[in-house]
């Protein structure tokens, strides 16, 4: 088996959303659908980057909005990569 060049899972992908105001993560159909701006953010453990696709939906977004997104989904990735490690412990 090849080793991943990124580092060892667990690798979480996050959906950061600009809907005319702050960032939200991971938004619904319907919410997702009507958003200003949207981001993918995959990330290994670590904060090692793995993807960043950015797309300007209904509005651009410039420097400052893109490192808030990619802030959140950060700390959002962080948050599931927790959850899941207690998720094993604990089974």
């Amino acid at each position: 088996m090849r080793s991943r060049p990124f580092g060892p899972l667990p690798r979480v992908r996050l959906y950061p959303i600009v809907r005319g105001g702050p960032p939200i993560l991971d938004l619904d159909y319907p919410e997702d659908s009507s958003a200003d701006s949207d981001l993918n953010v995959v990330m290994a453990e670590g904060s090692q980057l793995i993807e960043i696709q950015g797309t300007a939906e209904e509005a651009p977004f410039n420097r400052q909005e893109l490192n808030a997104l990619l802030d959140l989904g950060e700390h959002g990735i962080a948050r599931l990569i927790a959850a899941q490690k207690a998720a094993l412990t604990e089974g």
